[in-house]
């Protein structure tokens, strides 16, 4: 909890002292020109249902965008992951990850500018990456003796996603809509310990696997509020299912054409 409210104080603080131009993680505000820098935070929880196992994440997330030309943005995030996962099986205690760094990359295509048509029209997409370490214990009895076993688990993380959205703007609120297609790979390490009364510790071996989700389509819909000075409310909701969902929100302070 201290680390979450230590990175939150650290992303506004950047937003405040610095005087930049910035745009938030999921807004979909096109590109700000040519040679402009951007940067934003975000801050969203995610849930996976991954076979009898649903996954939450709590991410913090910083974006930091370079305008290639009037129409592209090239943008990288940075920030930290906590990954949290409950097992359906009975006598399993959960696994509880501590936030650890994510990083990732992605480009932005404003097809239609909303200033002009009063609508717009973008595309994006990006690539991020988080690894987890953690564990979980299950209970057994072996022989009439009680035992614990361990399992300690190293999660390597990878996700890709793409938008194709549209704005519509109305005063000093911009709403968007976008379809979104998402697709998880995973590698997993897990190892085994069988532990007794006395805390002794026996090692039942190692594991490797590999998780593919396969293509999930789903849809994103969210709102941005302009405030002074530039600055910006936003909250996204993105959904592919009741069990696989995606809140976020943050604040940006929007840069505008020079």
């Amino acid at each position: 909890m201290k680390n979450r409210m230590y990175i939150g104080t650290l992303f506004l603080a950047m937003l405040v002292q610095v005087s930049v131009y910035a745009q938030m993680s999921g807004n979909p505000v096109g590109s700000q020109g040519a040679g402009e820098w951007t940067i934003g935070a975000s801050a969203s929880t995610l849930k996976h249902m991954i076979g009898t196992t649903t996954t939450h994440s709590q991410r913090l997330v910083l974006k930091s965008a370079w305008g290639l030309s009037n129409w592209v943005d090239f943008f990288v995030l940075a920030g930290g992951v906590q990954l949290n996962a409950e097992s359906a099986s009975s006598g399993i205690e959960d696994f509880e990850g501590k936030f650890k760094p994510g990083i990732g990359a992605g480009l932005k295509l404003s097809l239609m500018d909303e200033n002009v048509s009063g609508f717009g029209l973008w595309v994006d997409g990006h690539a991020f990456r988080f690894t987890s370490r953690g564990s979980y214990d299950q209970a057994q009895i072996i022989s009439g003796t009680a035992y614990t076993r361990e399992y300690h688990l190293y999660y390597d993380w990878r996700e890709f996603q793409g938008n194709v959205g549209i704005t519509i703007p109305i005063k000093r609120v911009k709403f968007y809509a976008a379809g979104t297609a998402f697709n998880i790979w995973r590698k997993d390490q897990k190892n085994e310990y069988l532990v007794d009364t006395n805390a002794s510790q026996q090692s039942l071996g190692e594991s490797n696997d590999e998780y593919k989700s396969g293509l999930w389509t789903g849809g994103l819909l969210g709102l941005e509020i302009e405030l002074p000075q530039r600055y910006s409310l936003s909250v996204e909701f993105l959904g592919y299912n009741k069990k696989n969902y995606q809140i976020m929100f943050g604040i940006s302070q929007i840069g505008m054409n020079r």
